[in-house]
């Protein structure tokens, strides 16, 4: 929804507001409500333009939060909301709340992932797909078959790929496309001839 925040701080504010749901058995509850803040982006926009523009005082933001949200979600996701509009980092708000999902869903053993491939995979190769992946998160995160691991592979299409697939979860991106070996040559190339 909004950018120009640095990335330490929204991980600071999206730990911040982990810490405190986990302290208060409200995890599930604000996850909740913030899947249910999605809002279309006609009305994204309008948002933004509320919180960018000089014309609103912070009085007037506060007042548009409150009446918003004030017995809609959770109190713990509201105050949040007005400290990060004290601070003036409103416009990360949406990647810490991003990142307070992916925290979420980490705690409870879900591993939210995406891939993305040219064309449509069938049910078969998706199943096999998410054996391989799983047994390779739990070679990277040094899990035993016996620990949980709950990986949620979301599939796209990106039909610009070419070929190829791209796996994305948490810091962890495998991109076999054939854009991507295409650039991994060029910056290869270019890193000999500057030589």
């Amino acid at each position: 929804m909004f950018s120009g925040v640095s990335p330490i701080l929204v991980e600071r504010y999206a730990q911040a507001l982990f810490d405190l749901a986990l302290e208060n058995n409200a995890l599930v509850s604000i996850s909740d409500d913030i899947s249910n803040l999605r809002l279309s982006e006609d009305v994204q926009n309008r948002t933004r333009v509320l919180f960018e523009s000089p014309r609103f005082t912070d009085a007037e933001k506060e007042d548009f939060i409150r009446r918003c949200f004030t017995g809609n979600i959770h109190p713990i996701l509201l105050n949040f909301m007005l400290l990060v509009l004290k601070h003036d980092r409103m416009l990360g708000l949406s990647a810490m709340l991003t990142l307070f999902v992916e925290k979420v869903s980490r705690y409870r053993g879900i591993w939210r992932a995406e891939l993305v491939s040219a064309v449509p995979l069938t049910d078969n190769v998706k199943q096999i797909i998410d054996q391989t992946m799983e047994a390779y998160m739990r070679r990277q995160m040094s899990l035993s078959d016996s620990e949980p691991l709950n990986l949620s592979i979301d599939f796209k299409v990106d039909e610009r790929m070419i070929g190829g697939l791209r796996f994305m979860c948490g810091n962890i991106l495998l991109d076999d496309t054939v854009r991507g070996k295409l650039d991994r040559t060029r910056t290869h190339l270019m890193t000999i001839v500057r030589q």
